[in-house]
Formats: C-alpha cells, sequence, structure tokens
C-alpha cells in the first residue's frame, strides 16, 4: 500500500527513478505496479521463490504449499490508497527436514540399482563389515532382478524408490511423476511384501540440501514436485556427501571425495547401477573402514529419522494381498517374457551375425573365383528361348525384340500363348511372323508350369532358357549363360534379375532387396552348390535333365524353386551369371506387390515341404545344412516374431533404456547399410537407392512380415492359393553401359 502511495506520488512529480533496499525482501506486488499492472492483480497477495526450512539435514518433505493471499483496497478522491483489508493471509512454501542428527552418525545410500554385477558385490561388502544401507532402485531393473531386490531386502537393508524409469522429474508431468512412482512402488511391493516411504528423485536435488538458513531460494518447479511426492506419502531423502562416483575414474577419487565431505554430511550418495560401478566396489571397503576408524557409525536414512525399517518400509495391509498376488503374477510373467525376448533378441542377433560373416565371405570369395574364370568360346549349342504368356499384350513385343537383339545367333524363340484373352497372340504374329527364329504355340489356360513344359517339348535346342513376358534380356544374358553348360555336372544357371521400373518408394525397395540378395546370398550359396531358386524371369536348364526330372510340375507356385530343389538333389549343380542382367517389371502398387508376394511365399513354403526330406540330408549337406534352413529360417520364422523384437525395442525406449536400444539398433543399420553398399559396389551401380534403407527396413519388412503371415496362416488351413495373374504397366526403364533406354 505504501509503495503504490509513493510510486504515484513520484511519478506524478517527474523523478526518474526509485531505489529499493533491499531487494529479495520486497513484497513481490511491488513489481506489478511498477509495470502498472491493475489494481485488480496488485489485490492478490504473491509469494516470492522463497522456502522457508524448519529442521536439520538432507531429509525432507513439504510442510505446506504456497497459496496466495487477498486484500481490498480503499482509495481516496485523488487515486491513493487509503486503507487496506486483508481477507486471506499468503501462505509460503516450507520445507519440515526430518533428519535426527546425532554425532559421528552417516548414512550410505545407493542409487540406479538393482544392478546383477555390482549390486551383489555391494552386499558382499556391506555383510561382510556388518553395515546396513538404503538403496533407491528404478522400478524397471527392479522387474528384471527381482532375486537381487529380495537379497537386499532380506539382507536387512531399506529400499527406496527411485521412480521407474529414471526420467529428469522436473520435466515431466504431475501424473508422469505419479505413473512412475507408483509403478516402482507396486513392484516393491510385489517382490518384498513391503511398501517404502523414502523416495529420491533421479538426478538428486541440489537446492534442497540444507544449508544452515531458515530460507532457501528455491524454485518452484522443484518444490512442486517435493510437494507432489509428499502428498503421495514420501518422504524426500537428499544427500550431502556426493561421491561423483559415475564419473570418477578410478576409487582413490571416490574415497578423497567421501573423506574430505564427511565432516559437513551425513547422506553420502553412491551408485551401484547405471554404469560401470568397478571404482565404487573397489572404494566401499575403504571408505567404510575410514570412517569407522574416525568413529562414524554407520545407519540407514530411515534411522537418521529415528524410524525403525518396519516404519520406513510397512508391511502391506491384508486388504491389497489379493492385488499384491496379482502383481507377483505379472512380475513373474513379466520377467518370463524378459528373459524369452532375451534369449530370442540376442540369440537371433548371433544368428543374424554368423550368417552375415559366412555370406559375406563366400560372395566375395565366389566374386574373385567368377573373375578368374575361362570358358571355351567354340561351345555354341542350340538354345531354345521359351517365353510363356498370358494377356502380355503391353510388353510381350520389347521381350521378344529383346532376345532378337541378342548376341547368341545360334537360337530359337518358343512363345507360348496360355489361353491369352487379350491381344497378345495377334500382337506377336503381326510384328515377328516373317522372323524365322520365332515360333508361336497356342494353348488352352493351364498355368505357368504346362506352357514352359509345352515350350521345352517342342524345342529343337539341348539348352533352354525361359524368360517371363514382361522382362527384358541383355544382349549378352544368352551368350554368358549358356557358356556354363559345357561343364556337364551343371544342370542350371540363374540370371541376375534387376528392377527395371526403379519409379517410387516400393519399386526402389524392391531394388534394393534384388540387388543385395543376388550379390550376397546367390553368390555365397553358388560356392557351395545350393542355390535354390533359378528364377523364371532369367534362367537356363539343361533340357535332357528337365525331362528326366518330369518336366516343370504345377504341384507348388514356386515351379523354379522346385525344379532347382530337384536339380540340386539329382546330383547337378547349379551356377549363377552375374553379368546375365534380366530387367523386369516389379510392382508398382502396394496391393499387387503384396499379391505377388503372397504367392511367392506360399509357393515357397509348398517347396519347403516338398523336399522336407532334404533338410539334414547327407547326399547334399549344403542344401540340407544351409540352404534350405537358410529359407525356413530368413523366409518365415524370424519374420514372424519381428514383432516381438520391434515391441522390445519400444518398451526399452519406454522404460527408460534409450541408450542401450538406440545403440543397438543403430549398429544394426549401419551393418546392414554397409552390406547393402558392398552389394551395390559388387554390382558396380549407383548407391543413391540406399538412401531409402532405413524406412525400407522399418515399413518393407512389415510388408513382407504380413505376406509371410499370410502364406504360413494359409498353409495351416490349407486354403487355395491362385496365381494372381498382375496387370503389367509397360513401365520399364533399362540401363546398359551407362545409356537408358525407356521402353513403354
Amino acid at each position: 500500500m505504501t509503495f503504490y502511495n509513493q510510486w504515484k506520488a513520484a511519478s506524478s512529480s517527474g523523478a526518474k527513478g526509485v531505489a529499493l533496499w533491499r531487494l529479495g525482501t520486497e513484497d513481490p506486488s511491488v513489481w506489478d505496479v511498477v509495470k502498472g499492472h491493475k489494481v485488480s492483480e496488485i489485490q492478490t497477495v504473491k509469494n516470492g521463490e522463497i522456502a522457508y526450512n524448519y529442521g536439520e539435514g538432507s531429509i525432507l518433505h513439504a510442510k505446506t504449499e504456497a497459496s496466495p493471499g487477498e486484500r481490498r483496497f480503499a482509495f481516496d478522491s485523488k487515486g491513493f490508497i487509503s486503507g487496506e483489508e486483508y481477507t486471506a493471509m499468503p501462505q509460503a512454501p516450507e520445507i519440515e527436514r526430518l533428519s535426527k542428527i546425532f554425532n559421528k552418525e552417516i548414512v550410505l545410500t545407493f542409487d540406479d540399482g538393482p544392478d546383477p554385477k555390482y549390486t551383489e558385490k555391494i552386499l558382499k561388502i556391506l555383510k561382510a563389515h556388518n553395515v546396513k544401507a538404503t538403496f533407491f532402485m528404478i522400478g524397471e531393473n527392479a522387474v528384471f532382478h527381482q532375486d537381487i531386490v529380495k537379497q537386499v531386502y532380506e539382507d536387512g537393508h531399506e529400499i527406496g524408490n527411485h521412480t521407474f524409469s529414471h526420467p529428469n522429474t522436473i520435466n515431466i508431468s504431475k501424473n508422469q511423476l505419479k505413473y512412475e512412482v507408483n509403478a516402482t512402488e507396486r513392484v516393491i511391493q510385489g517382490i518384498t511384501g513391503h511398501s517404502s516411504i523414502l523416495y529420491r528423485p533421479p538426478y538428486g536435488d541440489n537446492q534442497s540440501t540444507y544449508n544452515g538458513y531458515d530460507e532457501t531460494v528455491y524454485d518452484p518447479a522443484s518444490f512442486q514436485k517435493m510437494a507432489d511426492t509428499t502428498n503421495m506419502g514420501y518422504i524426500t531423502v537428499n544427500y550431502d556427501i556426493d561421491s561423483s562416483d559415475w564419473k570418477a575414474k578410478n576409487s582413490k577419487e571416490i574415497v578423497n571425495r567421501v573423506m574430505k565431505q564427511a565432516e559437513n554430511g551425513d547422506i553420502i550418495l553412491l551408485h551401484d547401477g547405471g554404469g560401470n560401478r568397478e571404482a565404487t566396489v573397489e572404494a566401499l571397503p575403504q571408505i567404510i573402514e575410514k570412517l569407522q576408524a574416525q568413529g562414524y557409525t554407520f545407519v540407514t536414512a530411515g534411522n537418521l529419522t529415528n524410524k525403525s525399517r518396519e516404519s520406513t518400509m510397512p508391511a502391506v495391509l491384508k486388504a491389497e494381498n489379493p492385488i499384491i498376488q496379482n502383481i507377483k503374477l505379472i512380475l513373474v510373467n513379466i520377467a518370463a517374457l524378459h528373459t524369452v525376448f532375451f534369449v530370442l533378441f540376442y540369440g537371433t542377433l548371433i544368428v543374424f551375425t554368423l550368417r552375415l560373416l559366412i555370406v559375406f565371405y563366400l560372395a566375395l570369395k565366389h566374386k574373385r573365383k567368377a573373375d578368374k574364370l575361362q570358358f571355351d568360346a567354340s561351345y555354341q549349342p542350340l538354345v531354345s528361348v521359351v517365353v510363356a504368356a498370358y494377356n502380355e499384350e503391353n510388353v510381350i513385343n520389347r521381350t521378344i525384340k529383346s532376345v532378337l537383339k541378342s548376341s547368341y545367333q545360334n537360337l530359337e524363340i518358343i512363345m507360348v500363348d496360355d489361353g491369352s484373352t487379350d491381344g497378345t497372340s495377334k500382337t506377336v504374329t503381326e510384328a515377328f511372323k516373317n522372323n524365322d527364329k520365332f515360333g508361336l504355340l497356342r494353348k488352352k489356360n493351364g498355368g505357368k508350369a504346362a506352357a514352359v513344359n509345352l515350350g521345352i517339348q517342342k524345342a529343337q535346342g539341348d539348352i533352354i532358357v525361359s524368360i517371363d513376358a514382361d522382362t527384358i534380356i541383355s544382349s549378352e544374358a544368352i551368350s554368358l549363360m549358356v557358356r556354363h553348360f559345357n561343364d556337364e555336372k551343371v544342370g542350371a544357371v540363374s540370371g541376375n534379375i534387376k528392377v527395371g521400373n526403379v519409379r517410387n518408394l516400393l519399386t526402389t525397395w524392391q531394388h534394393i532387396e534384388y540387388v543385395s540378395g543376388f550379390n550376397l546370398e546367390k553368390r555365397a550359396f553358388s560356392m557351395l552348390n545350393c542355390v535354390t531358386v533359378v528364377p523364371g524371369a532369367i534362367g537356363a536348364w539343361r533340357k535332357k535333365l528337365v525331362q528326366e526330372l518330369g518336366y516343370f510340375t504345377a504341384d507348388t507356385l514356386a515351379e523354379d524353386t522346385d525344379m532347382s530343389l530337384r536339380i540340386l538333389r539329382s546330383g547337378y549343380k547349379i551356377s549363377i551369371e552375374e553379368k546375365a542382367s534380366a530387367y523386369t517389371e516389379a510392382p508398382e502398387k502396394r496391393k499387387d506387390f503384396l499379391k505377388q508376394r503372397h504367392r511367392w511365399n506360399f509357393g515357397t513354403l509348398q517347396c519347403l515341404w516338398k523336399h522336407k526330406r532334404a533338410f539334414g540330408g547327407r547326399k547334399h549337406k549344403a542344401l540340407g545344412f544351409m540352404a534350405l534352413p537358410n529359407m525356413l529360417l530368413f523366409q518365415f520364422i524370424f519374420p514372424l516374431f519381428a514383432p516381438f523384437l520391434d515391441l522390445l525395442f519400444v518398451l526399452r525406449l519406454c522404460t527408460g533404456d534409450v541408450k542401450h536400444s538406440v545403440l543397438l539398433y543403430g549398429c544394426y543399420f549401419i551393418v546392414d547399410f554397409l552390406v547393402c553398399l558392398v552389394a551395390f559396389r559388387l554390382e558396380r551401380i549407383s548407391s543413391k537407392p540406399l538412401i531409402a534403407l532405413v524406412i525400407q527396413r522399418i515399413v518393407y519388412r512389415y510388408l513382407l512380415l504380413w505376406v509371410a503371415w499370410k502364406a504360413v496362416l494359409a498353409a495351416l488351413k490349407g486354403t487355395k492359393v491362385g496365381w494372381n495373374k498382375l496387370k503389367r504397366s509397360g513401365n520399364l526403364q533399362v540401363t546398359r553401359d551407362s545409356s537408358t533406354e525407356r521402353t513403354g
């Protein structure tokens, strides 16, 4: 009231400024006057940022919370305040310090546990020295190390609440704080059968260390968090001897810091978790022995407030026993699931790593071997190129033209129209009727296997090259594949399929998959003679062998995989020719992609079942112990569990294990990128598409997961799966020797 009148008088008389004595003790409302705020705002009596302290020590709780006062003013005719009436008195925040300090009593406290490596070592040291301590545990760690929590309690130590995931509580909401504290409380109750009234905020509370004065400038947000936990029934146990063991280089530093501060404090902060605590373990016996030598007695935080452990950790009420039993059951299940996830995650990681190393080594070995291979240029057998087509009028002509441009001249082309309902036959007849190398066969629709078989039966050549109707082959492709058949042991040769319509994100992802798969996996398996798929898009076959094996069969939707496996089981070799490029049209729409991959996956499952006796077979060990298990594991089993691994990753992020989780997944993506980069370098093509790799590994993986699940369920239910013919867009772009030719 007096300042308002003085300010008004000074302002009206032309005063240039005023001075306050002394800053920090003034009524906060004076600043509302200076700023020219409305009188209604001045009527609220504000509190400053001063928290008043009562008692001693660093164990405290909020006694009263801050609340503003209210007053009414009366004004005279000149606008000066002539009267003032308080309708509500302001209440300052008050902190009650609860320690009952006796001479030479000191407390050992440990934060961030329990840890399976360090907490148990610390417990042994404490037991050997007959010292009790207080452990402030993180709920997440307690869930996964329940046996250690039990041991801490059974050894007579106190357990305090250190939140569930160790967040900086100043930055979280009141509701999240309640979750963090209550979740940890339930975990402690479920494991020990006792509650705890002891709480320590993560990262401590450097504003709450008692400095000997009755008033301390205290951040309102920090006080409010203390008030929140006080209202939840907790007392805050801070510390006044900071060992800084989390950053110490050795045990000597820790011991020296503690001993220097011991005279001015009574609660020592150490850590039994959250990092490497070897130095803490080494320092602990020295700290205990040195302090005992100076006459100190070790007590618990509860003892420092003149409370027994039964008071700081009361038994759970009988009325809550059903809840506690349910919590115990949940904790047991969580621990079991954690073990399963742990084994699953790291088991998968080990398998993936071993597979990667083996595949990487064999792929590079194959690359060196392939560069040194020499072939007989005089070997020029007649080759029959068989093209099975069904409703391919948009793309068939470009496919036939690419074959006719082949550098290999001793060939014939047999196109089998498998009952097309569009103008496929008319289109090729008009385009190639005068070409002696081209022949057209027409039949009723019966599926690709039957169409290819008809072409083989009518073929004159000893070598069959089968290509899909949407594929464009490089001019050297046939020459490069055929030369391998000079070796009588070679039964088939796989070409190198490339995506020719890299137009959007989906086709880019498929492009990455094709390049990585061929240049690593196929190269590796070629070294072991267990290439399981000679693709229908571009593959060469020894005609006599195909006939001996009974041609392609229609009992699976992956006739090319089935024939490849039959050839291997017959004792023949399957080679790959990296330079025999074929450009295929990959699905550009998600729906078409899922249809195609569902057919491929279902067909592969059919082949695995059909050739189940080859698993672990002694006749062809590489096939039985490497290739077929690889197909089963990495195409079906591991993808089925991918969501659980991702769920584990998300759960660990949500529970605060961000650094460890991000590090693991970050390393996975880096290694994955490097592997793909090597594959692209082996192919000698631009690695620009790898920009989309991270998104591919997240989104694309779940598309593949979906079709894997769908295929497995369809197989288990006995659902009939059709061919699901895809509509061709004709958007194919072929790259040769740095030049680009667009078709369609």
